[in-house]
């Protein structure tokens, strides 16, 4: 079986103005990790805000790859896989963990709410890959490493992971200069080649989140992750998923 690594760092599909969505593959050479800037995905022109109202042909192009017949591909996905399980949260419990600066209620977050879009965005994207795109969601069934789906999906969220990864080094903003040269820094520090074009890319702060993503997924593959929060529980009412784990590189991890 071909293992594969894929970071997806998703955005607003509800924004004026859409960014795409950035996709990198980890490849290894030996024990060197090496990333792949993936064809970026645009959102479509009118995103649902419901799984019932998306198509095959409209999200199948999307986000995932179309694997061989011996592929077997980890995704690691910077997006929220569900809403919170309480009626009266206002997060899910891994989000509060975590401290993650998008929050997920029990209700779709209203519009002009920081990161509302974002998360119903999401939301409805893993509630579609369970529905229609074949993917093993991480928490969703007990026997998630022996199942013959050829697509597996965690949830990651890159701001936690990355103060695991850089130590004791404090990170600046990843918006400024010498936050991307640390976080470029951390990738290297760790036998990750990053090509040397993504220095001048406009998106690189979303290649780089999504890199981690991969990272993270490959080490979820190997057993070096843990789970924040709670297992995934489908809601069939409205269907979509209720919490979500997050996956998160064990503290001891400092090399892929």
């Amino acid at each position: 079986m071909n293992n594969r690594f894929i970071g997806v760092d998703l955005t607003d599909p509800y924004a004026i103005r859409k960014r795409p969505i950035c996709i990198v593959e980890m490849v290894f050479e030996g024990k060197q990790g090496k990333l792949l800037h993936l064809p970026p995905s645009d959102w479509p022109d009118h995103w649902p805000r419901s799984a019932s109202f998306l198509t095959p042909e409209t999200v199948g192009p999307l986000l995932i790859p179309k694997p061989g017949k011996k592929d077997c591909i980890w995704m690691g996905i910077d997006g929220p896989i569900g809403l919170a399980g309480n009626k009266e949260a206002k997060a899910r419990e891994g989000e509060k963990l975590l401290r993650a600066p998008g929050r997920s209620p029990w209700n779709y977050p209203v519009p002009g709410f920081p990161f509302a879009g974002f998360v119903t965005g999401s939301v409805v994207l893993w509630s579609w890959l369970t529905l229609h795109g074949e993917v093993a969601v991480d928490g969703s069934r007990p026997d998630l490493q022996d199942n013959k789906s050829q697509i597996h999906a965690c949830e990651v969220f890159p701001g936690a992971a990355w103060r695991v990864f850089a130590g004791e080094t404090r990170l600046v903003a990843k918006s400024t200069p010498v936050g991307k040269k640390q976080r470029i820094g951390v990738l290297q520090s760790m036998d990750i080649q990053v090509p040397e074009d993504w220095d001048k890319a406009r998106d690189i702060g979303d290649r780089l989140d999504a890199a981690l993503a991969a990272l993270v997924a490959y080490l979820w593959f190997k057993g070096k992750t843990e789970a924040k929060g709670l297992p995934p529980v489908w809601d069939q009412e409205n269907r979509l998923w209720r919490e979500g784990w997050i996956r998160h590189p064990m503290p001891t991890t400092s090399e892929a």
